[in-house]
């Protein structure tokens, strides 16, 4: 795992924990590590045996859980479970239903933000757009012009 990964994942961890009303001297349990780590690879559990089936980072996980705090929250206070392995499967089975969501959102906005880039100039300030770039610097590689009200409404 990279420094990233490992960061997030920590993150990750924490949270889960501070969601479990565990303190700071207890750990998540081996099994619950190991599904927060094959979550993200569309794995039960992270292991060798299975083919991964996904690469959702940790970062969109936590983003997950954040956002649909208030229902696992919501859910948590409703319901009684039997163990902290049942709560546990109840936050993930809420985070596995929404994670796709938040994934295409994010994604979605990330490509948003690339085309955003692009000037007036049509210069690039980032090489990846979704995209032909080099279409569009040809196009409007002579214009360089400042859009002005006239120019968006016309002659209303």
């Amino acid at each position: 795992m990279t420094k990233k990964e490992i960061k997030d994942f920590d993150d990750l961890y924490f949270y889960v924990k501070a969601l479990m009303g565990y303190d700071e001297s207890q750990p998540l349990t081996r099994k619950m590590v190991l599904r927060l780590k094959g979550l993200g690879k569309g794995k039960l559990y992270d292991n060798n045996y299975q083919k991964d089936r996904g690469n959702i980072g940790f970062d969109i996980i936590l983003l997950t859980l954040k956002m649909y705090n208030g229902d696992i929250v919501t859910g948590l206070s409703r319901n009684t479970f039997k163990n902290d392995e049942h709560k546990f499967n109840y936050i993930l089975k809420i985070c596995e239903t929404h994670m796709n969501e938040v994934y295409r959102a994010v994604e979605k906005k990330k490509n948003s933000e690339e085309l955003n880039n692009l000037t007036v100039s049509g210069y690039l300030t980032e090489t990846k757009t979704a995209r032909g770039t080099e279409k569009y610097k040809e196009i409007h590689k002579e214009k360089e012009t400042k859009i002005t009200n006239e120019d968006l409404w016309g002659d209303l």
